[in-house]
């Protein structure tokens, strides 16, 4: 599973576990690199797998039981779809009107439909502090909160939200929830991302490094 050092992924851009099954960590780590050669500096670590607690809990099961399923949300769960600012880390999904804090929403998706509309509402916005060149990166309070890259990219963040909401209702409608889950898009307005000197016309782009030069 890729992580960051400090254990909040979505801090390095990681926004969903990846995982690997290899003979070994070095081979694991060629995998990575060849899928994402945009990521040379990340690091492997290899993990044994715990078949023995594994097999014990197998064979602790009662094959004459009925197991239970335990439904993802509770009945009648208000799920909202928005950006909500929760200290200096944003949140994507409020449960009953309460933001749902260090949790990533895909957790909670049936399908993968939900994960191909969640990306697709991502892709209109950047974090403060991974704007591409040309922008004014955020640092302290602000460079994990979510931002849009110009104000004409308003209403199709706003259309994708919604586009999601839609999905994951249809997710939980046609599966095995509890009754009464609601899913609904909350549109909030973002701020738009400051653009650095030279964007506006009045500098010329380094080709070498992508730097604006005044």
């Amino acid at each position: 599973m890729l992580t960051c050092d400090w254990g909040y992924a979505p801090d390095a851009g990681i926004e969903e576990a990846v995982l690997v099954s290899h003979p070994d960590a070095r081979t694991g780590l060629e995998h990575l690199r060849k899928e994402h050669p945009d990521a040379l500096s990340v690091r492997a670590d290899e993990r044994e797998p715990n078949v023995q607690q594994a097999l014990e809990r197998l064979l602790d099961l009662n094959l004459d039981e009925l197991r239970q399923r335990t439904p993802i949300w509770p009945k009648d769960t208000a799920i909202d779809i928005g950006f909500f600012d929760v200290g200096d880390r944003p949140e994507l999904m409020a449960v009953d009107g309460e933001p749902l804090k260090a949790a990533w929403p895909g957790w909670y998706f049936t399908r993968w439909e939900a994960l191909a509309a969640l990306r697709a509402w991502l892709a209109n916005v950047h974090r403060g502090w991974s704007l591409p060149a040309g922008f004014v990166r955020s640092t302290g309070d602000g460079r994990n909160r979510f931002v849009l890259l110009q104000a004409s990219d308003q209403p199709k963040c706003h259309a994708a939200g919604q586009r999601l909401a839609q999905v994951l209702q249809e997710c939980y409608d046609g599966g095995e929830t509890a009754p009464g889950i609601t899913v609904r898009s909350v549109d909030r307005d973002l701020a738009v991302a400051p653009v650095a000197a030279g964007l506006d016309g009045r500098g010329n782009v380094d080709p070498g490094c992508g730097r604006w030069i005044p």
